[in-house]
């Protein structure tokens, strides 16, 4: 019975698995019934697994919090938020999670809620918190790549834009006494084919997008968008309108 049981829940994860990597592509009428049976499948696969070890497969995380005189490591806020993840093939809703971006690392509570765990990045492919979408990149051997690590997918079409924050710690000893402070950062990366451009400036995002650069300051003109004082809206902005442009092109 046992062996039965193993071998279930093998092909059940491999079925999850394969059906979540299917979403990329267009939804048909006749997948419907699909997506019924993975709910159901889901759903059977978290009842039946409590706690699920495939999830609390981490190392313990250790707080510094207190070692901060100002500031603090995570995304937004300093407390577990509500999210969801695709970890280890398999996708966990509704779940409490942290972003640590000091440590690129992502923190959930162990089944009995004492302690922090934090998931293994190679076994992440995807999180979300709130409506905000963190993608794990791998293409790292692609010479034009950022770096590996998690990056907010602000727009994908045809071309992706993505952001990536990072926080660190300085030490300041101006005051007489040694603080440690974090300092934040963010840049911006847009995706056309297979290559990625820092679009962080507005000369950046004219390189990127050289084909319709003289287009694109008219559509920033026109619309009265502005990359140093609206930065991410300009830039999502822009990514929209230079996508359309290239799918009217392709058609």
């Amino acid at each position: 019975m046992r062996s039965i049981t193993f071998s279930f829940f093998r092909w059940l994860l491999l079925f999850l698995s394969f059906f979540h990597r299917s979403q990329s592509q267009p939804i048909e009428k006749d997948s419907l019934i699909t997506r019924a049976g993975y709910s159901n499948a889901l759903q059977f696969y978290h009842e039946y697994l409590t706690p699920e070890t495939r999830l609390y497969r981490g190392g313990q995380y250790a707080d510094y919090v207190y070692l901060l005189n100002e500031g603090h490591p995570f995304f937004l806020e300093n407390h577990l938020q509500k999210g969801s993840l695709f970890y280890d093939s398999v996708f966990y809703g509704d779940i409490d999670l942290q972003y640590d971006l000091v440590k690129g690392l992502v923190v959930i509570k162990d089944p009995w809620k004492i302690y922090k765990i934090f998931l293994i990045n190679q076994q992440l492919y995807w999180f979300k918190i709130g409506s905000h979408l963190f993608v794990n990149l791998l293409d790292t051997l692609n010479k034009s790549s950022p770096g590996g690590g998690f990056y907010e997918q602000l727009y994908q079409g045809r071309i992706t834009l993505y952001k990536k924050e990072t926080k660190e710690i300085k030490e300041d000893p101006s005051d007489g006494q040694m603080k440690r402070l974090i300092i934040y950062s963010v840049s911006y990366y847009v995706k056309k084919g297979a290559t990625y451009y820092s679009v962080s400036n507005q000369g950046l995002l004219a390189h990127a997008f050289k084909d319709r650069s003289g287009e694109m300051k008219k559509f920033i003109r026109k619309n009265r968008l502005s990359m140093r004082k609206d930065r991410e809206n300009t830039l999502i902005k822009v990514s929209a309108w230079y996508d359309k442009g290239a799918e009217n092109t392709v058609r």
